[in-house]
């Protein structure tokens, strides 16, 4: 008997030191760029390495998850990054493996001019509310969810608009929720931060040409560079075409692991995403926005991720 303990001791051993950790990824929606894109890189790179993919809420989610030891890494919008580096000591660990895509501010509204009474509620008072940018929102209604709650209440502080953020993160189906409020005027604005095209707003049996997208604004941009860059949308079951907006940067985050099991399936799976981007821009299938990311460009705003596994 003690010699199958031991020989169950040494097979044990010797399985611990050769295994691989397993690399839980916090993605976004089933219908959102990071999960399609996280699915993207299992089918390419599972074989190397093994991902585990969690639907999560999105960026601010996926962050805390890898500060708080939930998930290996996450896809996280850098605005969301630089939020929680004025907040938590715990950011110096967290890590950029690689940059991935620029995911667009899409402001979405409903596609006519409503009416407000400015005075005693007398018609003759009556004027045009149409939303034309984001300044347009001030006194207004926004609604957002996940990562994008934070983007939102970002640009409400940075350029002193105050409109009334509404957070729908734990809606089932936020999205839908965001298309009634808008259509039953209880919301005049909806505010999402995501890789487009935007699976759940090219759906026009919700998305329809009742709705349109709203300029961010020309002078926005100047407010805002070292986090935003600009960036131009055009979704054609929308109300109207092209529409100057913003971007952020998406990130592959992780933290600054130690141990060398971590440390190994990270590195292996940077290196296939590098020896495989063609075959993810060019595959029948794949997200878009593949086409967009070089994931063995430093990023040059955040520490980016080192392997330094002989550390104590």
């Amino acid at each position: 008997m003690r010699r199958q303990e031991l020989l169950f001791l040494v097979a044990t051993l010797l399985i611990s030191a050769f295994a691989e950790a397993q690399i839980v990824l916090g993605t976004g929606g089933s219908d959102g760029t990071y999960f399609a894109m996280a699915n993207d890189m299992i089918k390419r790179c599972g074989a190397t390495v093994t991902i585990s993919v969690k639907e999560t809420e999105g960026s601010q989610a996926n962050l805390q998850g890898i500060i708080d030891n939930l998930l290996t890494a996450g896809i996280v919008q850098f605005d969301v990054m630089r939020y929680y580096d004025d907040k938590d000591p715990a950011m110096a660990r967290v890590k950029v493996l690689f940059p991935l895509n620029e995911e667009e501010i899409h402001l979405v509204a409903v596609n006519k001019t409503t009416k407000e009474d400015s005075f005693l509620g007398l018609s003759f008072a009556q004027k045009s509310l149409e939303i034309e940018s984001l300044k347009d929102l001030a006194g207004k209604t926004v609604v957002a969810w996940g990562g994008s709650h934070l983007s939102a209440e970002y640009f409400q502080y940075k350029l002193k608009i105050p409109f009334n953020l509404v957070d729908l993160t734990r809606e089932k189906n936020p999205s839908a929720v965001a298309a009634k409020m808008l259509l039953d005027g209880q919301a005049q604005a909806l505010f999402a931060v995501g890789g487009a095209p935007l699976k759940w707003l090219r759906d026009e049996k919700v998305f329809g040409k009742q709705f349109k997208l709203v300029s961010m604004g020309s002078d926005v941009l100047d407010q805002v560079k070292g986090t935003y860059n600009g960036a131009r949308l055009n979704y054609p079951n929308l109300a109207n075409g092209q529409v100057p907006t913003l971007s952020v940067q998406a990130l592959f985050v992780t933290r600054d692991y130690r141990t060398p099991d971590r440390a190994t399936a990270l590195v292996k799976l940077k290196q296939c995403v590098i020896e495989n981007i063609d075959h993810l821009r060019d595959m029948p299938g794949t997200h878009p926005k593949w086409r967009a990311v070089n994931p063995g460009r430093p990023f040059e705003r955040w520490a980016n991720y080192q392997a330094l596994t002989s550390r104590k």
